[in-house]
């Protein structure tokens, strides 16, 4: 049976040192080794410090990511936006209700959505409050120039 696909692009994920936060962590290529645990662990050394530590990934390594229109909803639970992105959010409560689309700015680090009246989504409503999808904002509205 055919099947569809939807366009993609490729996407290269790289770990920065913890420590330096400066260099790269790379696999040792003369110690090519897997530790032989659940899940597998990778070995990894910091190009610029040294600092070395285990990851269940080897970095770095090419993700697939699905391009999607920019005028439509992406649900949270298939993919967020970019680290300090502002973004259009669609909000739900517990109770199910939707609130009004609100534009807020995603954190990776805090895993959090930031709204500057409710100021951090997650931390602030006791998971009261969920973001559930987001949009691309559109581009700025130039005065109608074309130049």
């Amino acid at each position: 049976m055919e099947t569809e696909y939807t366009d993609i692009k490729t996407v290269e994920v790289d770990m920065v040192c913890p420590r330096c936060k400066r260099g790269h962590m790379r696999r040792d290529a003369d110690y090519n080794v897997v530790l032989p645990t659940y899940p597998a662990l990778y070995p990894h050394k910091c190009n610029m410090c040294g600092h070395v530590e285990n990851y269940t990934k080897a970095y770095p390594y090419i993700k697939y990511v699905k391009l999607v229109p920019e005028d439509k909803w992406i649900s949270c639970s298939d993919n967020l936006p970019e680290d300090n992105s502002w973004v259009i959010c669609q909000i739900k409560e517990n109770e199910g209700v939707l609130w009004i689309p609100r534009i807020l700015r995603y954190n990776k680090e805090k895993d959090d959505w930031y709204d500057h009246k409710l100021g951090w989504i997650k931390q602030n409503s006791d998971n009261y409050l969920d973001v559930v999808a987001w949009m691309k904002c559109p581009d700025v509205y130039d005065g109608g120039n074309i130049w």
